[in-house]
């Protein structure tokens, strides 16, 4: 990269930094709107529907409209039901663990790789796998040392870095498309998760039917799913198409230090050598994976003739 290309990486680069710890902050105001009787499913779709209405503008123009396809809404179910489930998981188990467990993504970036793109499990993707599977049993370890799940959050948590991967690897392997398409597909999708585990949770009882307390929360809720979530995304995905992968990757993985950070200081959960050493690996692997997507989609890994198979 020369010294021009530093230069207008710049702002990019430090606005993907921001969103990335702005992002690992994100439990904070969840957990203390869900303490005035206002669950995160409730949280979530306003975010979803604050995300969705910000871009609707700029995605209805008609040369954005002309790009629309099939896929662009498949990849935005995927990544919508990420976020949903990345946020249900955040009040569901300790905020450390759903935020290791959510970035577990480079583990499922190469199974899924090698499963449904036909990728070689090369030396760099073996030592991130090696270290994510490694920094995955040192966070679920419980008192019996077992390196399994606990509660249904872990799960959830886990569900959620499956569909982040999947869905960033769709939109790695296919046609560029622009920003405000990719956000108003992955609102959409987000918001009919949303609404769908809702559905779920209130069959079993487990939602907040309090619509007071949601009425009376619901300004505060959208300021914060403008300024904490639509105006983050369309940032990154803006840098995205400035910056290289690899160095994006490595960026957001600045939502792993603040979350981990803020969560050990306030959140009052046990943080502890296991989970230090847990989230240290899931970083390291989260560096390595990023790091070998170092050559540009455009160039080598979107081939027009062949339909990826997922």
């Amino acid at each position: 990269m020369t010294p021009d290309d530093n230069r207008s990486a710049f702002l990019p680069s430090l606005g993907v930094l921001i969103a990335g710890g702005i992002w690992g902050l994100f439990w904070y105001p969840l957990r203390a709107i869900e303490q005035q009787g206002v669950s995160g499913d409730w949280v979530s779709l306003q975010f979803f529907a604050v995300s969705g209405v910000t871009i609707l503008p700029w995605a209805l123009k008609p040369d954005v409209l002309a790009t629309r396809s099939k896929d662009q809404l498949i990849t935005g179910f995927l990544l919508g039901a990420a976020f949903a489930l990345y946020t249900l998981s955040l009040v569901l188990t300790d905020v450390v663990r759903a935020i290791l467990l959510f970035y577990m993504t480079p583990v499922w970036s190469t199974l899924a790789s090698i499963t449904f793109w036909g990728g070689k499990l090369t030396v760099r993707r073996a030592v991130a796998l090696a270290l994510g599977l490694a920094g995955l049993w040192l966070v679920l370890q419980n008192d019996q040392g077992l390196p399994i799940p606990k509660n249904i959050g872990d799960w959830v948590g886990l569900a959620a870095g499956f569909f982040w991967s999947v869905g960033t690897l769709r939109s790695y392997h296919r046609a560029p498309l622009p920003v405000s398409s990719t956000v108003l597909a992955f609102s959409i999708g987000g918001f009919g998760i949303t609404l769908a585990i809702m559905g779920l949770r209130y069959q079993s009882g487990g939602l907040s039917t309090d619509l007071a307390a949601v009425v009376n929360m619901m300004p505060l809720v959208l300021t914060l799913g403008l300024c904490m979530f639509a105006i983050p995304n369309v940032f990154v995905l803006w840098a995205a198409q400035r910056v290289e992968p690899t160095r994006i990757g490595i960026l957001l993985l600045a939502e792993v230090l603040t979350g981990t950070i803020s969560a050990a200081l306030f959140a009052m959960e046990p943080f502890g050598v296991s989970q230090a050493l847990g989230a240290g690996l899931i970083v390291s692997a989260g560096t390595v994976e990023v790091t070998g997507r170092s050559i540009g989609k455009k160039a080598i890994h979107y081939n027009p003739k062949r339909t990826p198979p997922i």
